[in-house]
Parts: structure tokens; C-alpha cells; sequence
């Protein structure tokens, strides 16, 4: 049960599309369509992706609309998660459950700006995730004993973690960072007691 809907009907769906778009503690932000029959709706995610939620309310017509985000560089791998016709049919036909149900994609396109036809009468959720940052050691060299700054390059509002490995496998974390602009720098001790060490900065929901 989702909502307090206990049947299978469109509503029952868009309620646990719901669940995928903007949890307690998420962010609604300003979208806006120049099509008065396609609405988007987005939201920041405490992690720092993004959704994006776009209702085609025509009953007959698909449409190929260009998607423009503001302030958010994505990852080109997206997850979608789509509910419309096809579901809604296979429900009236008593089909596989599997198919009456939200379908989960993933989508290989997505960038700053990009393009998407959204089939007549579907809810289309996109989840983005923040393109991967960028981890830079700035000068001078660091010493044996001493301490080196990284530069940990990526997106405002965006939680990244920076990790340690001697042997490109296991790593550990040595540091959470929320960016409050486009850069940071982390101040961190050369390591001892091993002949090499990698460092990498990742982003993780």
C-alpha cells in the first residue's frame, strides 16, 4: 500500500513514483516547460543528484522535448523510471505483474542539455547524478613526513569523499566534503608505512 491506495490503478503507480522523486529531507526546485502540456517538476537529493519528474498530459501525442539544467553538470548514465499506457494496459489485460508495474531503465544521454520524447500520457522520473569530480594535488610536492593539499574540483552542494588505497582495491575514506563552490582544499598527512598510495575522490548516494 502506497499512500493509503490499496489498488492497482494509475494513482496506485504515480504514488510509488512518488517515493523515487523527492524523500523527506530533499530539496524542491524550479522547473518550468514551454509546453502547456508537459509539465517538470525537480528536486536536489541530500545526496546531491537530481530529480526530475515530467508529466505528457496530451492523450494522443508524444512529445520530443530538450532538456536544459542550470547549475548541475550530470554523470551521461541516468536512471529512468516511467509509468504510462503500456503499464495501465497491461493492468486492464491482467498481464505479468512485472509489466503492469513502474519500468527502471538506465539512460546512456544525459548531459547539461539533451533530448527525450515522452510517450502521451506518462510519468517520466529521471534521476541524474553529479558527473564524476575531479581530485588535484597542488604544489609544492609533498615531503616525506610533511603534507600535501589536494584540490577536490566538482559541483556546489555535492557530497564527495575522498578515499586511500595501497593497492587500487581496498579503500578507506579519509574525508567527507560538501562543496560549498566549485573547489576545496584538503589539507592531508603523506602517509607512512607503505611504498605507495592512490588517492581518489568519488561521489556516492
Amino acid at each position: 500500500m502506497v499512500n493509503g491506495l490499496t489498488n492497482r490503478h494509475p494513482a496506485f503507480y504515480a504514488a510509488k513514483l512518488m517515493q523515487h522523486f523527492a524523500p523527506p529531507g530533499d530539496t524542491i526546485l524550479s522547473a518550468s516547460s514551454d509546453y502547456s502540456l508537459l509539465a517538470a517538476y525537480a528536486a536536489r537529493r541530500t545526496s546531491g543528484a537530481l530529480s526530475l519528474l515530467v508529466l505528457n498530459k496530451d492523450t494522443t501525442t508524444a512529445f520530443n522535448a530538450q532538456i536544459a539544467l542550470t547549475g548541475f553538470n550530470p554523470s551521461d548514465m541516468a536512471t529512468i523510471r516511467s509509468y504510462g499506457i503500456p503499464q495501465d494496459e497491461a493492468t486492464r489485460t491482467n498481464a505479468p505483474a512485472a509489466s503492469q508495474d513502474i519500468a527502471t531503465n538506465s539512460f546512456a544521454g544525459a548531459s547539461g542539455s539533451f533530448t527525450y520524447s515522452f510517450p502521451a500520457l506518462s510519468l517520466t522520473l529521471f534521476t541524474l547524478v553529479p558527473a564524476a569530480p575531479s581530485l588535484v594535488i597542488l604544489p609544492p610536492a609533498p615531503q616525506p613526513g610533511g603534507q600535501f593539499v589536494f584540490q577536490l574540483q566538482g559541483q556546489p552542494g555535492v557530497r564527495y569523499i575522498i578515499q586511500n588505497s595501497t593497492n587500487l582495491t581496498a579503500w578507506s575514506t579519509v574525508s567527507t566534503n560538501v562543496l560549498a563552490g566549485n573547489t576545496v582544499n584538503v589539507t592531508n598527512p603523506v602517509p607512512t608505512g607503505a611504498a605507495k598510495h592512490f588517492w581518489r575522490a568519488v561521489w556516492q548516494p
